[in-house]
């Protein structure tokens, strides 16, 4: 993290968003998280553009596995006074569906899923 903010000269700007305390589905809470999220780094990026010699720093966007899915669908859905500042979208190893996670997550997924279900 100190390493990224030297290279890309932005001390003051968060540059990961992490929460071991929150489990993301990739649902509309998580989807809306990841947007509040992303203007908030827009934000922090606009700020640190009008204090640069040459402002023209845009933002990466990562998403792992769960992350993965609920950063597609956020970016898919950005405002495009948001998007216009994104640069990259990186999706490592996403997931197609819930079911999917279950599955792969889970003891006992049919079981899961007749609890989701239910």
């Amino acid at each position: 993290l100190l390493v990224q903010r030297w290279y890309f000269r932005t001390p003051d700007v968060p540059v990961v968003h992490n929460s071991f305390f929150e489990n993301n589905m990739g649902g509309f809470k998580d989807q809306a998280d990841c947007t509040k999220r992303i203007e908030e780094a827009v934000k922090a990026l606009l700020a640190a553009n009008e204090q640069a010699a040459s402002p023209r720093k845009h933002l990466v966007l990562f998403g792992y596995s769960r992350g993965a899915t609920t950063m597609l669908y956020s970016a898919l859905k950005l405002a495009p006074h948001l998007a216009q500042h994104i640069s990259l979208v990186v999706l490592e190893a996403p997931f197609d569906t819930f079911e999917g996670v279950l599955k792969d997550s889970t003891w006992f997924p049919n079981a899961s899923m007749t609890l989701f279900k239910s």
